[in-house]
This record gives structure tokens, C-alpha cells and sequence, in this order.
């Protein structure tokens, strides 16, 4: 009886282990996702040919066509945006783990994203690791981070 309680144990402890690697990848997709949604919002904010007859209604017409197919809404999409300003540093991860993408990390660095880095530079030395981060914490987490403007305390809170 003992061994199969064992088995029994063992089992169990696979399965939560398993179940555990299984959200966690899920999430780090859609956190990169998100992510990369926010880099081709600000990209066509930045370069954009129809922006200055668009820019202004970008999101509230990107939420219209993708709702109903994608079920992103105007607060979801500018949350990718709003992540994507916050959390530049984030291209390393997401080139290394889809170079078929072929996104060069100087490329993804626009003009706002660096202004965003620049700012932060002296944090990140206190911040944890990116890759941390993205491994313990889920978008969800990432949306309280975002509103905490100020970039110390939002270290601290990392």
C-alpha cells in the first residue's frame, strides 16, 4: 500500500508542477504579445503615413476593428501601449525568444521608448532583472505597475 500511495503522490506532484510551467509559459505569450502589440501602436504613432489624419482615433478605431474578432477594447489597448513605454527594456526577451521575428533591439528603441529608457536608466540598477520579472508576473501584474508613475517606486514595488 505504501508504494502506491507513493505513486499516487508522485503523480500529483507532476501534475501541479506541469499545470505551474503550463501557465506560466501562457502567460510570458501574452505578456510578450501585449507587449509587442504596444511597440505597433507606438511604431504607427511614430511613422504612421495616415497618422496626422488618423492619429488621434488610432486606438478607439483599432479597438472597433478588433473587438469582435480579438476581444481587445480601447482600455486593453492602451495598456499595450502604455506597457510597451513603460517596459522598453523588454525587446531583449522578446528578440531573444522569437528571432524569426527578425526585430532588431536598436529598431525597437524609437524615439519615445528611449526617452522612457533614458529616464529609467538609473532604476533599472535597483529594478529586478527583466527576465524575472517577466517570469514571476503576469500582464495583470504589469497593469498596477504601469500606473505607478513614479519610476523609484515603482522599483520598489517590483
Amino acid at each position: 500500500m505504501k508504494n502506491f500511495d507513493h505513486l499516487v503522490s508522485s503523480i500529483d506532484s507532476l501534475h501541479d508542477a506541469m499545470r505551474r510551467a503550463a501557465v506560466g509559459s501562457v502567460n510570458k505569450m501574452l505578456t510578450f504579445r501585449n507587449w509587442l502589440i504596444g511597440r505597433y501602436i507606438v511604431e504607427y504613432e511614430q511613422k504612421g503615413r495616415d497618422r496626422a489624419q488618423y492619429g488621434a482615433n488610432l486606438i478607439p478605431r483599432l479597438a472597433q476593428r478588433l473587438r469582435d474578432r480579438r476581444g481587445f477594447s480601447f482600455r486593453n489597448l492602451n495598456l499595450f501601449r502604455e506597457f510597451y513605454m513603460a517596459y522598453p527594456q523588454i525587446s531583449q526577451l522578446v528578440t531573444a525568444e522569437f528571432p524569426v521575428l527578425g526585430i532588431d533591439p536598436e529598431i525597437l528603441q524609437l524615439p519615445t521608448a528611449q526617452l522612457q529608457h533614458n529616464k529609467n536608466k538609473e532604476v533599472m540598477n535597483i529594478s529586478p532583472k527583466v527576465e524575472k520579472l517577466v517570469r514571476h508576473f503576469s500582464f495583470t501584474h504589469f497593469v498596477e505597475l504601469i500606473r505607478i508613475a513614479d519610476p523609484l517606486k515603482r522599483a520598489f514595488y517590483e
